[in-house]
């Protein structure tokens, strides 16, 4: 069987250094659907501009590069317009969209990924036209693909129910998304000293809380330093809060100033972008990890934390529990002196905190690229693989 799998659509997502995980998922996913079912062809569509996600990596994949445009809006009239004689001429069997749509007219069967869903949630973050475009695109891809896959059950219901697709439902399957970091990294960084030096050299003495996230307005990052602020007025302990994430949307200037409006600018520390394994080393050392998102399509950092044994706070249970599950940490208020007052009582419950952490990392192990790429196959080609594990 004949796969051509889409990376024309994610377009700059995967290309080196960009905010988000989408280049990290499209080399996990084909590299786990060659290794689980290597029977099958697999063909990765690529724009000529950007530089191949497969690069000098363990294992080959067939790559073919066309002329795309970089340009977004010249980019969505390529898709929409001769994308389709690319395909149609590989004679694919399966055609696997990896962003958000399919382009019209592919004569194969058709199933693509939704990898967000923010400008439903959040429309005023877009612009009229692009929010629009955006929208029709992907009801448009839904009714016309033979199934989409999106990451949650919660993103499946609010997408039903904004687009009234309940005649539909059974063609959007949940698969649930994987982590980008292992556990032997995680061991590996652990055992290791420089990792936590350099943790140290940023926070000296101080204890810390993390949040690791690009900063979006509806991350509500304002509220987790508000409510850092409240914690450190009522406990008197001495506490950091360190952010790992780009601006996008809210600037770091914006919240910079809000830090230094409650008095605390030398106790919240913002990082930017860092490479991986400080990441790994900030969750293994963080005594808390704060994530207080008004929406995510899965939410990765949540996963990422607790594979590393950092015990996790979160507000909207709803959103979250899907991901997080019962021990991990909830508060619905976006009362900061509510959520400074359960950050306390959790610092109190050492002992409770250093029970779960072993039931953290035994949940997260469901959350793995070999139960994502077997469900891809049982739901999607209906085929049952050797040692598929139930999630």
């Amino acid at each position: 069987m004949r796969i051509c799998i889409d990376n024309i659509t994610p377009g700059l997502s995967t290309s080196p250094n960009t905010i988000g995980g989408m280049r990290d998922y499209l080399f996990n996913f084909v590299k786990n659907l060659i290794e689980y079912h290597p029977n099958n062809e697999y063909i990765v569509i690529s724009p000529f501009w950007n530089s191949s996600v497969f690069k000098e990596k363990s294992f080959e994949v067939k790559e073919i590069f066309i002329r795309s445009p970089r340009n977004r809006l010249l980019r969505v009239i390529f898709e929409n317009t001769l994308y389709w004689k690319y395909v149609n001429n590989l004679y694919p069997d399966i055609f696997v969209g990896m962003c958000n749509t399919i382009p019209p007219f592919i004569c194969s069967r058709k199933i693509f990924f939704i990898k967000s869903i923010q400008y439903l949630v959040n429309p005023s973050s877009y612009k009229t036209w692009r929010r629009i475009y955006l929208e029709k695109k992907l009801r448009k891809s839904i009714i016309f693909s033979d199934y989409s896959i999106i990451s949650s059950s919660f993103s499946k219901k609010y997408l039903v129910e904004k687009f009234q697709l309940s005649n539909l439902e059974k063609k959007i399957k949940v698969i649930h998304e994987a982590p980008y970091i292992t556990l032997k990294e995680i061991e590996t960084i652990r055992g290791n000293n420089n990792f936590t030096k350099s943790i140290s050299k940023i926070v000296g003495i101080s204890k810390y809380f993390l949040s690791v996230g690009a900063l979006y307005k509806y991350k509500k990052t304002g509220l987790m330093i508000r409510s850092f602020a409240s914690f450190l007025k009522v406990s008197n302990l001495d506490f950091k809060l360190i952010i790992i994430g780009s601006e996008s949307g809210d600037t770091i200037n914006d919240l910079y100033n809000l830090s230094k409006e409650l008095s605390i600018e030398g106790k919240v520390i913002f990082l930017g972008q860092r490479e991986r394994d400080f990441i790994i080393s900030a969750y293994i050392n963080a005594e808390l990890f704060l994530f207080f998102s008004g929406y995510e399509t899965f939410g990765h950092p949540i996963i990422e934390a607790m594979m590393c044994g950092c015990p996790v706070l979160t507000t909207n249970k709803d959103l979250h529990f899907e991901i997080a599950g019962e021990k991990s940490y909830y508060n619905d208020s976006n009362d900061p002196d509510k959520i400074a007052l359960q950050i306390i009582k959790l610092l109190k419950n050492k002992t409770e905190i250093c029970n779960r952490k072993q039931e953290f990392e035994e949940w997260v192990l469901h959350f793995n690229w070999k139960n994502l790429v077997n469900e891809f196959q049982l739901c999607v080609l209906g085929e049952q693989m050797n040692g598929f594990t139930e999630i």
